[in-house]
């Protein structure tokens, strides 16, 4: 598990495990392989592969908790 208390803007990247991504509170622009993603509300959940490219931008009292994990093939 990884906090992200803020969350500040961060270039595009990529992992070699997997993410799911908990809004505690605040909102910001996710852009996941090239397609910026509405400004979420807080408290969603999403789910980022180990292959999918993305980036933080607009960032505002962004707050996150990340459950990373390497599924097993």
């Amino acid at each position: 598990m990884a906090d992200r208390y803020p969350q500040d803007v961060f270039a595009e990247h990529t992992h070699d495990f997997c993410e799911l991504v908990i809004v505690w509170r605040g909102n910001g622009l996710h852009v996941l392989n090239d397609r910026p993603l509405s400004h979420y509300p807080w408290r969603s959940l999403f789910y980022i592969h180990a292959d999918d490219k993305h980036s933080y931008a607009s960032v505002n009292d962004l707050v996150l908790q990340n459950i990373i994990y390497c599924p097993s093939g």
